[in-house]
């Protein structure tokens, strides 16, 4: 199997998307914050790289580096300080033949404010798919995502699928963690619509803030567009709105949370000891180094 073939497998087995050609990428977001006392900005960024550590017949083995950062500029979120996270990924695909494939992902993880890091800090993914060819234009996979958050566990059962509907409109999962419509515009550009769930926890110090961790929580709808800047380089650029985002600290004690998606559905009952929640517009830039299209 050539390389190229195998990065077009990490990226896809990485996001969950079948079509995704990204090795690496760099984004950048913002998103404002209205408290009662001043307005403010949340910054994120966050950068991801992809690389083949085995091909061997039916079976790929590929690795992964991720990095995120969250902050404001003067609003204490999260007691005045950044959060970071860095993650290693590990990436699996065995084909089974007759167009059927096994896919699974674990990622291991320091998610924190970096103060005073310690194995409290750590959190950890698996995910698995299984995957189907049903039509030159129709790919369909059934899923689940486990993640081990601070707060509890977070289970995220999808459906990916890639439909091209037709020459230029394409409609493509995983539902409804990352469900894209994609209109081709040209060879270098297209739109899209499309809606994105998070729900993601970082601990703070234990000897500060006596080890209570943060919570965001938010579903983002909007509109983007891909831009083929040369053969490899792809710019992103998206917008739209937040239509549920929380941003809440616990004490290091509210845990047993059974959360599906951002909807917990058992040990709901935590109270927080700091609570921020509105609707807002949100914007990202993103530039990813990709196979070529040719």
């Amino acid at each position: 199997m050539k390389i190229p073939i195998l990065l077009l497998f990490i990226s896809g087995l990485a996001h969950g998307q079948s079509s995704d050609k990204e090795v690496f990428h760099i984004r950048y977001g913002m998103t404002p914050i209205s408290p009662a006392t001043d307005r403010d900005v949340v910054h994120t960024i966050d950068m991801n790289a992809r690389f083949p550590l085995l091909v061997r017949d039916k079976t790929i083995v590929a690795g992964g580096l991720g990095y995120e950062t969250l902050w404001t500029n003067h609003f204490p979120l999260f007691s005045g300080n950044s959060v970071q996270g860095i993650s290693m990924q590990g990436l699996f695909n065995r084909n089974l033949g007759n167009n059927r494939a096994l896919l699974m992902a674990g990622s291991v993880g320091i998610y924190s404010d970096f103060k005073d890091v310690s194995g409290e800090d750590f959190r950890y993914a698996f995910g698995v798919r299984y995957k189907m060819k049903l039509h030159e234009k129709f790919t369909m996979s059934y899923g689940l995502g486990i993640s081990k958050q601070f707060f509890g566990v977070m289970v995220a059962p999808f459906i990916d699928f890639d439909w091209a509907m037709t020459s230029r409109l394409r409609l493509s999962g995983p539902l409804p963690i990352n469900t894209r419509l994609r209109y081709t515009l040209s060879n270098r550009g297209e739109v899209m619509l499309f809606i994105k769930p998070d729900n993601a926890t970082y601990r703070l110090s234990e000897e500060t803030y006596a080890s209570r961790y943060f919570q965001r929580k938010q579903w983002n709808v909007g509109l983007g567009f891909d831009y083929l800047l040369s053969r490899h380089w792809l710019l992103t650029i998206k917008g739209g709105y937040s239509l549920r985002r929380k941003f809440e600290i616990y004490d290091a004690s509210q845990t047993g949370v059974l959360s599906i998606f951002t909807f917990d559905l058992r040990g709901g009952s935590r109270t927080p000891s700091y609570q921020y929640e509105e609707k807002a517009l949100f914007a990202e830039v993103t530039l990813a180094w990709i196979i070529a299209k040719d």
